[in-house]
């Protein structure tokens, strides 16, 4: 997805954003952790875990604010 910035007068990619990729970052650290904790559930309660924490991972990455000054 593309972003207009208006102080530069063109379209930017969003994933190339500091904002965005902050996010990502975050994102990778809570997975690895929810990765860690679904060694020690059911094998059913850890598929429903990684699809629940799916869906808030691309949700959290898709509001991701923009803002050129930063």
């Amino acid at each position: 997805m593309y972003i207009y910035n208006k102080k530069t007068n063109e379209w930017i990619r969003r994933d190339s954003t500091r904002q965005y990729r902050r996010r990502k970052n975050q994102l990778k650290n809570v997975w690895i952790g929810l990765g860690l904790f679904m060694l020690f559930i059911p094998p059913v309660a850890a598929v429903f875990l990684a699809l629940f924490a799916l869906f808030l991972s691309l949700s959290y990455l898709d509001e991701t604010p923009y803002s050129p000054e930063e």
